[in-house]
């Protein structure tokens, strides 16, 4: 069960992400964490249901979930190929840009240019997670290809 308690900080320890503790994030009676939980759902002008999607991953999160959504939506690619596409991550404490290995290199070093801290990772910054209603009603689900025993199914 996930009951988001690592949201929490923990007075003198940064978090997984390398977070520093935040006292306006400590436990106490009362207070729920802080989240970076996104779920994003797209509708049609008629307000039927388009596209669903979320994804874990602490700050991450709203990364993945934007990106993954303009994959579809601007490049008008399946949703598998969307979650698939490499990403990146631009935190701003601590200060860097995270690519994903095979990320296009010309962003990258333009990036670079700017005065970003980059850095390439390997494997999962975040995991996403969608559905998208096709055209003629059925649907079409996605899960995180970089996630061992992730998928979707449509019927």
């Amino acid at each position: 069960m996930n009951n988001e308690m690592d949201d929490f900080s923990i007075p003198h320890r940064p978090n997984a992400f390398g977070f520093p503790p935040s006292p306006y994030n400590f436990p106490g009676p009362h207070k729920r964490p802080l989240s970076s939980i996104t779920p994003l759902h797209v509708a049609h002008a008629n307000g039927t249901l388009y596209l669903s999607i979320g994804a874990a991953g602490g700050s991450r999160i709203p990364t993945a979930t934007v990106l993954s959504t303009l994959h579809v939506l601007d490049r008008e690619v399946t949703l598998p190929r969307a979650l698939d596409a490499r990403r990146f991550h631009d935190q701003l404490f601590p200060a860097r840009t995270t690519f994903e290995t095979g990320f296009d290199e010309g962003v990258v070093r333009a990036m670079r240019a700017r005065g970003h801290n980059v850095t390439w990772v390997d494997g999962r910054q975040s995991a996403v997670q969608g559905v998208r209603r096709l055209w003629n009603g059925t649907f079409e689900a996605a899960g995180e290809p970089r996630q061992f025993d992730s998928g979707g199914l449509s019927c």
